[in-house]
């Protein structure tokens, strides 16, 4: 039996979900809608928790692919690959390579949580102002905002390529990582995430680039104000 404990603080770090904290208590007051059920008002703090832990992956994925692409820098000619040649490979130290393939997996896992608990939240403030629609309803309205408010030229893909990192790199396979070279001489890598362990890359449904989970996570973030204004105005 637990006889003592300390609960830590975890106050909100910015003020994400301030306005529809206060939209929900002030349609609330105004005889709009019922009182929440605690399961809604609690949403933007499960969000923003989520979202605190996002950033923190997000840096230490940067500074693992900093140390790691540094350690590539010293490789020898007999380890570089190319299309019909496959080289010796490049050792590194085992931590920092699962650390890293641990951090990939956490982002993706991470924006994908989060993206999950906006469809829920949006879903439930449509209920609770009495326009009950579907999850996949909830989810595209959320893609459909992202696209009015300009990103993508009115076409978010990273919905798509989220889904396809999710779906394929993590849920069904292993990831397996090596490093492009192809801009060695203006000192720019990439990370290619792969399924399997690859001998060549022509076929570009088998791997996904860092860059472009790069760009999810960009994307994401620059949704995120998008979505809580999006939401927060269903109870004007």
């Amino acid at each position: 039996m637990v006889e003592k404990w300390l609960h830590l603080d975890f106050e909100a770090e910015g003020p994400w979900g301030y306005a529809i904290s206060t939209a929900i208590q002030q349609a609330i007051k105004a005889g709009k809608v019922p009182p929440a059920r605690r399961i809604l008002s609690q949403m933007p703090l499960h969000i923003h928790t989520r979202l605190s832990m996002l950033s923190r992956v997000v840096r230490r994925l940067h500074q693992e692919c900093e140390a790691l692409y540094e350690r590539v820098k010293k490789h020898n000619p007999e380890h570089v690959s190319r299309a019909g040649h496959k080289a010796f490979v490049f050792r590194v130290d085992d931590d920092l390579k699962y650390c890293l393939l641990a951090d990939i997996d956490s982002f993706i896992f991470e924006i994908d949580a989060c993206l999950d608990l906006f469809i829920n939240l949006n879903y439930m403030v449509h209920g609770h102002t009495g326009k009950n629609i579907s999850r996949d309803e909830s989810r595209k309205l959320l893609k459909n905002a992202a696209a009015a408010a300009g990103q993508g030229n009115g076409d978010p893909r990273w919905f798509h390529d989220l889904d396809r990192a999710r779906n394929v790199f993590i849920h069904n396979a292993t990831p397996y990582i090596a490093v492009d070279l192809s801009e060695e001489e203006n000192n720019k890598y990439d990370l290619l995430i792969m399924r399997e362990n690859l001998h060549e890359f022509s076929d570009e449904s088998k791997f996904i680039r860092l860059s472009g989970l790069n760009n999810v996570g960009r994307c994401f973030f620059k949704a995120v104000p998008i979505f809580e204004k999006f939401i927060a105005s269903l109870y004007g």
